[in-house]
């Protein structure tokens, strides 16, 4: 995503980051910023990024201006770009709510915010996509509301398309039983109902993808929720629990969790074809299923350790990474 320092809102920017990403034993694809710094007032020259984007993402900040977003959505649909669209209305907020679920704030004597933050923006932006009949992504969907607006929404623009990130799926804020930082995200997490909402949606199709929302955040930059950044770190964690919350538990087939994840992520960007196949590129991860292991501070891969998963025992770790036909294993330490 383009919420870098600096932004990506120029191909100066992006430049060195290809030159990188190309010595990575991974396939990293890049967004750039809708509006140049994110601040919601001028789009990029989106043309100047040519294939080096697969898309373009203000992910983070709410792009209020319906003329630049409708632009941006045009440019997408032209040039088969992906528009991915994070919807909030924190700028229409005081200085003194906290982004956290109104039922939990209220538990820690703060002023939080309810289903509408998510929900009256993306009303607000389907009313006129919908009309146009304009692809339109949506970002860690996070309500029962929202789920009901994309659903009705699909039934009038096909070109509708949505994710939700591991930890709105296995969270709620039934779970969160401390002033900690590490469940503070944006979007928050919801209600039981908002999760088994979103667990039902992705059932049945209305949600397409799953994505991490991988947040790093130093340790002294996650206290308390009034004092905290938002985000989590999710990548490295994403299947295992999935796996472990979803799947042992029946709630979602396992096949559901790996197309969320790769088929329907690559037909989303237009991806070339990811499946083992005869004449595909060598690109999986061998997925242990037996492996049961406590996320540890150890374990973990990321400079930053800000999850609220730590010390959960986690099933279903990767063991090896295939990139290009040469194998990498994935070394674990976690016990």
């Amino acid at each position: 995503m383009a919420n870098t320092v600096p932004v990506i809102d120029h191909p100066q920017v992006l430049a060195p980051l290809l030159i990188k990403a190309k010595e990575l034993p991974i396939n990293i694809q890049f967004f750039s910023a809708i509006t140049n710094n994110l601040a919601g007032s001028k789009v990029v020259d989106f043309a100047s990024f040519g294939d080096n984007v697969i898309g373009f993402s203000d992910d983070g900040v709410y792009l209020a201006n319906q003329t630049l977003l409708i632009t941006a959505l045009k440019y997408g649909q032209t040039n088969n770009k992906l528009i991915a669209l994070h919807v909030d209305n924190r700028h229409q907020l005081g200085t003194a709510t906290t982004i956290l679920r109104d039922a939990a704030a209220i538990r820690f004597n703060l002023t939080g915010v309810n289903e509408n933050y998510e929900a009256k923006p993306l009303a607000q932006d389907l009313t006129i996509v919908n009309q146009l009949q304009l692809p339109y992504h949506l970002c860690h969907l996070s309500t029962a509301k929202g789920v009901a607006l994309i659903r009705k929404g699909k039934i009038i623009n096909p070109f509708l398309t949505c994710e939700v990130t591991p930890h709105h799926l296995t969270l709620s804020i039934d779970d969160i039983q401390a002033n900690d930082g590490n469940y503070l995200m944006n979007l928050p997490l919801n209600l039981k109902t908002d999760q088994i909402s979103l667990i039902a949606a992705l059932n049945d199709g209305t949600i397409d993808i799953i994505a991490t929302d991988h947040a790093p955040h130093q340790s002294k930059e996650k206290g308390s929720f009034a004092t905290s950044a938002m985000g989590i770190i999710g990548l490295q964690l994403t299947f295992p629990l999935l796996y472990t919350k979803l799947v042992q538990t029946k709630q979602v087939a396992l096949a559901t969790i790996i197309n969320a994840l790769t088929i329907n992520p690559q037909k989303l960007i237009h991806h070339h074809d990811v499946r083992l196949k005869v004449a595909n590129e060598a690109n999986f991860t061998v997925i242990d299923l037996n492996l049961t292991q406590p996320v540890t501070r150890k374990l973990l891969q990321s400079k930053a350790a800000n999850t609220p998963f730590l010390g959960t025992k986690l099933t279903g770790w990767p063991i090896i990474n295939v990139h290009n036909g040469v194998i990498h294993y994935l070394h674990q330490e976690g016990t």
